[in-house]
């Protein structure tokens, strides 16, 4: 099995983003095999969805743990994503 799928995640993107105008920056996270989402829930009381994806970006988690929130950006110039290890919400 690939080292990706032992790299979970949790993260959030707002509601708001899902249009054209933030189109590249959804291709950047979703495209070229960088996530792998597993698991997608809308949290209405945030206004985001939250996904739960396998990402090289992301620590390993071992099995039985639950997935780390990340926060999840992407440099609007170079299109670059970068993935920081957030506390509990």
């Amino acid at each position: 099995m690939s080292d990706i799928f032992s790299r979970m995640g949790r993260f959030r993107i707002s509601r708001n983003l899902f249009g054209e105008e933030n189109e590249q920056a959804l291709l950047a996270i979703f495209g070229d095999r960088l996530m792998i989402p597993v698991r997608a829930e809308a949290l209405f009381q945030y206004d985001c969805i939250e996904y739960v994806a396998c990402c090289r970006l992301f620590d390993k988690v071992l099995d039985g743990y639950e997935a780390p929130l990340y926060d999840v950006q992407v440099n609007a110039i170079t299109g670059e994503v970068k993935a920081k290890r957030m506390g509990e919400i």
